[in-house]
């Protein structure tokens, strides 16, 4: 499907073209397609759309015209997120992004008359004013596309230009000099094509009357550029400029974002673009591109320092020698320049003061090592690169530079080796960094023997080794970064290479460190300016990939054993808040650690404790698995006991189940039997929620062995229930209620209430499932009492989607969206997606049962926005049959038939017979064929259990 907004607003599909009749679904496409993947806010289109004047149903309304929009532009999608709706397709796919890519592209082009017919095709794009017809007073929405069209074309006349096209695109400039009257540069080129062409008088002309025509309307004198080329015509353009610069890089790819930033950069004062970036990451290969390119536009010269900051061998230069070295290259005797650092400043200054010039201060330390050889007049652009952030620079636009993106680090690493290979994983293991791109390139460039897949397994052996030439290569550029550092911020940058996860916050450094958190945030912030460290959000910081490898290799282990035991120490003593706010009052079993307390953030409530939890998921898994490795079983056992409850309640099963199963083992290492027996129910639980049955029920097994050795009738009661409910999601209802029946009696007899509720609560799921609905709004009504007794929230939120689904069944709607209301409302507090998205699964059956379709369709799109985050694949195959049932409902037969039939495959994939058995009836009901309602009543018949109203 592709989108036409250049012009007149059109969609265009291989059966033909979409037409979108209705002028607000035409707004409403248009801004989406706009804004394309970023979320619109919904009171920013009821304004638009309704020219601030919206309807008092306008929220309905809006959801209305999405719901038309998705209809008739299925292979698109239109997501709902919290505050808006965002439009998600390949951006390819819309004219007006693609404009952008390729003009971003074709400006990075060094040669002028391949530049000039990339920036045409890319004009060629527009069919006419974007959105002709559609934008008026209320979508005054594409001026910067319009204002990036003249820009494209500003650039595509400059590249003929200069390619020599001189008489070309007189007429062309003529017109957009008459259509674009405030465009000066539309003018100045103009004056150029005309002079160049042996206009010389036409082209004074062009000036003379401009700057009549700005005299008489505005009282303004012509601008810069139009005087700088009126003067340049009349000198007859003297000769070329000397230029100092170092050649340009001849394979230079990529950074069309930081071209296009560097090439754009103007200023009404001296020009300053300050380019930083970690070391090898192509900051002088840019700034020497983007000079050469620029050059032109500075008449009396580009000049050329480098600073040492980081040269081996060398001492960073200081101001004054940088000064003299300037001065000499712009013919200034050695004896008129003075030796008091303040008067060559100012006399560097007094020769900029009358010249037009670019300079180029390569690999700077610091500001204070730049700032006096600023000019101080207007007209000059001064590029600095280094590997600081040099924040302290008066006036700079500031460009830090990463890593290339994977294509364009592939397009780099066959450029250097001279021919296209399959490179993916090569430059994956160079960390997309273009220092260690150009030397694995080169590196297989001279070994003919070598093959691709060769050089990647050196790489994945030992990358810094194989990333070195000699005494030169990836290592010894950080070592010159490392070298800068004081003793603190080695020690630092050394010990955050002990950490396994992928990033570290403040308080996790400062515990490898023994540190008080704001002096470890002050020395992750220096590294940070040192381009040693990554922050990807606040707080939060990494290492690349190759980066870590070099600290790692600088840690000569004396410190490494006790930072782990300070780093898992800080892990456990932030899960043992978790539990205290996730599971209050649980019995904490098995044999405690010796560990020290360790500082870390503090919760105020569950949600904010969810969300560390999900913020560390990664450090977590690595952490504990560091400390399997290293003998830390009493922590992993720990650390993992009081995350249970996260786990069990957050959704994140994958990565649960692989922890508890280390700390499974770690009990048995300890020797705790207690421990373990607590550990497998968690296992189970956690394999049941994955929907993996059998792996459940077979730990659930193990668990009851270990209960019953110890006679311990509480554990025994919680295995029980875990058994029911694993035989219930396979499918056999008699046996689960039979597991749960007994587990409810000794439970009882063990006067333990939190296994009483949940035995009736997974008792009132089976009874729901197999049709005994008044006697489930018993049970349930007893859970919830238990429930309340004994501070057990979190599990409240469960019992309550049983109820309402029972009530639903019953016809007795009011009371089914009560308890889901309620349902809701814990799963929020407690941080719960699972009943969060189930509630507004269950809440679209009700509203589908009593003919509330709209209000069904928003619903179950709520509930896929949720297990989007989720991997429960039952949960999934449930969602897809009532999204089936309602689209069914709604006479949409084909997307009813697709829905159900993901929801037979998923259930059939993990073994979930009741989900089968409705995904065949809905097939059936949509039309798919009347064996499939036969095979669906077997397999009703088979659980026990009645159809339900698809």
């Amino acid at each position: 499907m592709e989108f036409r907004i250049l012009g007149p607003l059109e969609i265009h599909t291989a059966a033909g073209q979409v037409l979108i009749t209705r002028r607000r679904e035409r707004g409403l496409l248009a801004v989406l397609l706009l804004e394309l993947g970023r979320t619109v806010p919904v009171d920013r289109l009821v304004e638009l759309l309704w020219d601030g004047e919206p309807p008092r149903a306008a929220d309905a309304a809006l959801r209305s015209h999405v719901s038309r929009l998705r209809t008739m532009l299925p292979t698109v999608r239109i997501d709902r997120q919290e505050t808006g709706y965002a439009l998600r397709t390949d951006p390819d796919s819309v004219d007006a992004h693609l404009f952008r890519r390729l003009a971003g592209a074709a400006r990075a082009i060094s040669d002028p008359d391949a530049r000039s017919a990339a920036l045409a095709r890319a004009l060629g794009l527009w069919r006419g004013p974007a959105l002709d017809g559609l934008v008026d007073g209320r979508f005054r929405l594409c001026d910067g596309l319009e204002q990036l069209r003249l820009d494209v074309l500003d650039q595509r006349i400059e590249a003929d230009l200069e390619a020599g096209r001189h008489r070309e695109v007189i007429s062309e400039l003529r017109d957009l000099v008459v259509a674009w009257p405030a465009r000066e540069s539309f003018a100045a080129h103009l004056m150029l094509a005309l002079d160049r062409s042996g206009s010389r008088v036409e082209a004074l002309d062009v000036y003379r009357e401009r700057r009549e025509m700005l005299a008489e309307e505005f009282g303004v004198e012509p601008g810069r550029q139009l005087r700088e080329r009126h003067a340049q015509i009349l000198r007859e353009d003297p000769a070329a400029p000397r230029s100092y610069l170092p050649h340009d890089v001849a394979d230079f790819t990529g950074r069309e974002a930081e071209l296009a930033g560097l090439l754009g950069v103007t200023s009404a004062v001296v020009a300053i673009s300050a380019i930083d970036g970690m070391a090898g990451v192509g900051k002088t290969a840019l700034a020497l591109h983007v000079a050469h390119r620029l050059k032109p536009r500075y008449p009396d010269g580009s000049l050329f320092v480098d600073l040492h900051a980081h040269t081996a061998g060398r001492t960073p230069m200081d101001p004054a020698s940088a000064l003299a070295v300037l001065l000499r290259a712009l013919d200034v005797p050695a004896e008129r320049i003075p030796e008091p650092l303040d008067e060559r400043a100012a006399l560097w200054r007094a020769e900029l003061s009358r010249r037009r010039v670019l300079v180029l201060l390569d690999n700077a330390a610091s500001a204070e090592q730049v700032r006096l050889l600023i000019p101080g007049t207007p007209g000059s652009l001064v590029l600095v690169t280094s590997r600081r952030r040099l924040q302290a620079l008066a006036g700079a636009t500031v460009f830090s530079v990463d890593v290339l993106a994977p294509a364009e680090a592939v397009a780099l690493f066959c450029r250097v080796l001279g021919r296209d290979v399959p490179a993916d994983e090569i430059v994956e293991l160079c960390g997309y960094l273009p220092l260690a791109i150009r030397i694995a390139a080169a590196r297989l460039r001279h070994r003919p023997q070598w093959t691709p897949a060769r050089l990647a397994e050196r790489l994945r052996a030992q990358r810094l080794g194989c990333l070195a030439v000699g005494d030169q290569g990836i290592a010894a550029a950080f070592r010159l970064s490392y070298c800068q550092l004081d003793s603190e911020q080695q020690r630092m940058f050394r010990l955050l290479g002990v950490h396994p996860g992928a990033d570290v916050d403040v308080y996790a450094a400062a515990a490898l460190a023994q540190l008080p958190a704001d002096k470890a945030e002050l020395l992750l912030e220096d590294l940070l300016d040192a381009h040693l460290l990554l922050q990807h959000s606040p707080g939060r910081y990494r290492f690349h990939d190759l980066i870590r490898d070099y600290a790692r290799a600088e840690d000569s282990g004396e410190e490494r054993g006790e930072a782990v035991r300070r780093l898992l120490d800080y892990y456990l003593c932030q899960a043992d808040k978790v539990a205290g706010l996730l599971a209050p009052g649980r019995e904490i079993l098995g044999m405690e650690p010796v560990y020290d307390e360790v500082d870390g953030p503090e919760f105020a409530d569950q949600g904010e404790a969810v969300a560390w939890c999900e913020r560390e998921m990664g450090n977590l898994g690595a952490v504990v698995e560091l400390g399997a490795a290293q003998g830390y079983d009493g922590h992993v056992w720990a650390t993992m006991r009081s995350l249970a409850a996260f786990f069990l309640a957050g959704g994140r099963t994958e990565h649960g189940v692989g922890l508890h199963e280390l700390a499974v083992a770690a009990t048995r290492n300890l020797g705790d039997v207690q421990a373990e027996l607590f550990t497998l129910v968690n296992l189970s639980t956690l394999h049941w929620l994955h929907d993996c049955y059998a792996d459940a029920l077979a730990v659930a097994d193990q668990a009851l062995v270990i209960a019953r050795g110890l006679g311990d009738l509480g554990r025994e009661a919680l295995c029980l229930t875990r058994r029911g409910i694993l035989t219930q999601s396979l499918g056999r209802y008699a046996e689960a209620l039979h597991d749960l029946g007994q587990a409810l009696a000794v439970a009882r007899a063990a006067g333990n209430r939190r296994e009483e509720a949940i035995a009736l609560w997974l008792s009132t799921a089976a009874l729901v499932a197999t049709g005994e609905f008044e006697r489930a709004l018993g049970e349930a009504e007893l859970a919830l009492a238990n429930l309340r007794a004994v501070s057990e929230r979190h599990l409240e939120s469960g019992v309550l989607v049983e109820a309402g689904v029972a009530c639903g069944r019953l016809r007795r709607y009011a009371d089914a969206l009560g308890h889901f209301a309620q349902a809701e409302a814990i799963a929020i507090e407690v941080g719960d997606l699972t009943v969060r998205a189930t509630v507004h699964m269950q809440r679209a059956d009700v509203f589908r049962a009593s003919g509330r379709l709209g209000d069904a369709l928003a619903e179950i799109e709520r509930s896929f926005e949720i297990f989007g985050q989720l991997a429960q694949p039952s949960l999934h195959s449930a969602a897809h049959n009532i999204f089936g049932a309602v689209r069914r409902d709604r006479g949409e037969l084909d997307s009813a038939r697709e829905h159900h039939q993901r929801a037979l495959s998923i259930a059939t994939g993990i073994g979930h017979r009741l989900n089968e058995a409705r995904a065949l009836d809905g097939l059936a009901r949509a039309g798919a064929g009347a064996e499939l309602s036969l095979r669906a009543k077997e397999l009703y018949g088979e659980l026990g259990v009645p159809s339900i109203n698809w």
